[in-house]
């Protein structure tokens, strides 16, 4: 009895102890959940050019496991449609191989973390149409890797995925993707353009962070937020266009980006006071309506600054807020605005215009400062306006067309109207200047601060002028 009773504890030891097994080239386990299924724990073969086997002893192979394919020698893998995993540090210690392309099969449905992290000689990287998630750093120094293409599968980009990919000049985004992770794409010197799809939803921070060549970025119509500095430092960046989605944009945003005209859309409701910090190429500032905080206008100094519009909904410009922005030549306030703080526009010496759309502010004294040659230009209809405001002399805002904007043809005249946002104007004509009977012939309403007028089939002498409603 002794003797069986030593047999039988062997056999338990044995049907509990994972079920390691050699084939050619591979080890590899049974997984515990499907026993018709295995992992590949390890190449054990000669390197080169190596198309993972679909099955090993009548098996199917599902999971390329940690660190199974960390051999120097390597330089190409397809993986084929059986494996669904490719696991944390798959193909790691990356920076003793000489790995150069990756084929997924359809069937890869999740990268994990660090799985081709530092593989510095990869170039090419074909990710199977079904992949679903890339963990952390998945992709990290991968310095020779010049092009991505995410599947429409892709739901997220996690943290550091493609972190100092120093080549990497292309990324074409799935139409799926809902996140960018933080510092995503930090450090890749060499990407020129980003098109974010409507689906991404979030920002990181520091998610395309020192990406020096970057030009423009193109943010979609689904992103509410914008990360702390997801673009600081693209000293490049001259081009950022925001989806009507956005609503907030965080800390040092586009810190040190080359920005030189920049249009925020009606829906975003609050910015950091450092998001738009040293972007000292910044000629045009557009704020939409619906941002509430008006303490982030915090651009003293600007040598670029020419034109500012502030939304309706800003309560208040602070203190020193645009002083010495010495090339500052147009300023409108929104509606929304109650107060201006102290010394906001001292030393903005070509200032001409400040044009209000509301009610006359509340002021302190010396905010335009004793240079200033600026006329205050007020709305019909508003209060508190008096010939004078804040020692400056005031006159009605009228409707003007764009004299360089007037297009004559022989039977057809087109011409821009420049005016508020949100006004009627009405068009009218008369055929001779001596005998003016003047008929009203369009009504424009001003959006974008402009409104474009044409009429064709003219009589040989044509007259225009506008007035209010």
């Amino acid at each position: 009895m002794k003797t069986v009773h030593v047999a039988m504890k062997w056999a338990l030891g044995f049907i509990l102890a994972p079920l390691l097994a050699l084939a050619a080239d591979y080890e590899y386990s049974v997984n515990p959940a499907d026993t018709n299924t295995v992992t590949i724990t390890l190449y054990t073969g000669a390197g080169g050019a190596v198309d993972v086997p679909a099955t090993i002893d009548g098996k199917t192979v599902t999971i390329l496991g940690s660190g199974s394919f960390s051999v120097a020698s390597l330089t190409e893998v397809t993986i084929p449609d059986s494996v669904e995993i490719i696991a944390q540090g798959a193909f790691q210690p990356g920076h003793r191989s000489a790995l150069a392309r990756v084929t997924m099969g359809t069937g890869v449905t999740n990268v994990e973390q660090n799985a081709f992290a530092s593989c510095t000689n990869l170039s090419v990287v074909l990710i199977g149409p079904a992949v679903r998630t890339i963990g952390d750093q998945a992709f990290a120094h991968c310095s020779a890797l010049t092009n991505v293409a995410l599947p429409d599968s892709l739901e997220a980009i996690s943290r550091e995925t493609f972190y100092e990919c120093g080549k990497l000049a292309q990324v074409a985004f799935g139409t799926n993707v809902a996140a960018i992770g933080d510092q995503a794409f930090y450090g890749c010197s060499q990407l020129e353009e980003v098109v974010l799809p409507d689906s991404v939803a979030t920002l990181g921070g520091y998610s395309f962070a020192y990406c020096s060549s970057l030009r423009s970025a193109a943010i979609g119509a689904g992103t509410t937020n914008i990360g702390a500095s997801s673009f600081a430092d693209c000293t490049n960046l001259t081009a950022a266009t925001f989806g009507a989605g956005l609503r907030t944009i965080e800390a040092y945003a586009f810190y040190h980006a080359a920005l030189t005209n920049v249009v925020i859309p009606d829906g975003v409701v609050w910015i950091e006071p450092t998001a738009f910090e040293s972007c000292n190429a910044l000629a045009n500032l557009i704020i939409g309506n619906g941002v509430t905080n008006g303490w982030w206008l915090q651009f003293s100094g600007h040598p670029a600054l020419t034109n500012v519009v502030i939304g309706d909904g800003i309560p208040e410009i602070p203190v020193n807020a645009f002083s010495g922005c010495a090339q500052l030549a147009q300023v409108v306030v929104g509606s929304g605005v109650a107060s201006i703080g102290w010394s906001t526009f001292n030393n903005c010496a070509v200032l001409q215009g400040m044009f209000f759309r509301g009610n006359a502010p509340a002021y302190e004294d010396e905010f335009f400062g004793g240079e200033s040659q600026a006329t205050v230009y007020y709305l019909a209809g508003t209060t508190g306006w008096g010939e004078t405001y804040a020692g400056r002399p005031t006159a009605p805002w009228l409707p003007e067309t764009g004299a360089a904007s007037i297009s004559a043809l022989a039977d057809e005249i087109s011409f821009d109207i420049v005016w508020a946002d949100g006004q009627s104007v009405v068009i009218e004509a008369c055929a001779s200047i001596t005998n003016q009977v003047w008929v009203p012939v369009a009504t424009n309403v001003i959006a974008g601060g402009t409104s474009r007028f044409s009429e064709s089939g003219l009589m040989p002498e044509r007259y225009y002028r506008l007035r209010e409603p």
